[in-house]
C-alpha cells in the first residue's frame, strides 16, 4: 500500500498535469480567438477594397479595431451589423445624388 508521500505526490503530479491541460487549453482557445479576428479584419479589408471600386462610398473599418478580442465572434458580427448603414440610408443617398445631378442638366 502507498504510502502518504507517495499518494501526495502523485496527486501533485496529477494537479501539475490539470494545470497544464488546462493552459494547453486556454493557449489554443487565445489562438483560435486571434485567428478568428484576424480573418475578420482581412474580410472587412476585402470588403473596403471591392466597396472603393463601387459606386457607394466605402464605410471606415475602425470598427474591428474597437471590438475587444474578449467578445465572441457572433457578438462582433452583431456589433457589426447593428453598426453597418441600412439599405434604405445608402439608397436614400443614392437617389439623392442622382436628383442633384438630374437638376444640374
Amino acid at each position: 500500500e502507498p504510502s502518504d508521500d507517495e499518494k501526495n505526490k502523485k496527486q501533485d503530479q496529477q494537479d501539475k498535469q490539470d494545470q497544464q491541460d488546462k493552459q494547453d487549453q486556454q493557449d489554443k482557445q487565445d489562438q483560435q480567438d486571434k485567428q478568428d479576428q484576424q480573418d475578420k479584419q482581412d474580410q472587412q479589408d476585402k470588403q473596403d477594397q471591392q466597396g472603393q471600386s463601387g459606386d457607394s462610398q466605402p464605410v471606415p473599418s475602425t470598427q474591428a479595431s474597437a471590438q475587444p478580442p474578449s467578445l465572441s465572434q457572433d457578438d462582433r458580427v452583431l456589433d457589426e451589423l447593428e453598426r453597418a448603414p441600412m439599405f434604405q440610408h445608402i439608397d436614400k443617398d443614392q437617389r439623392a445624388r442622382v436628383r442633384v445631378n438630374m437638376e444640374d442638366k
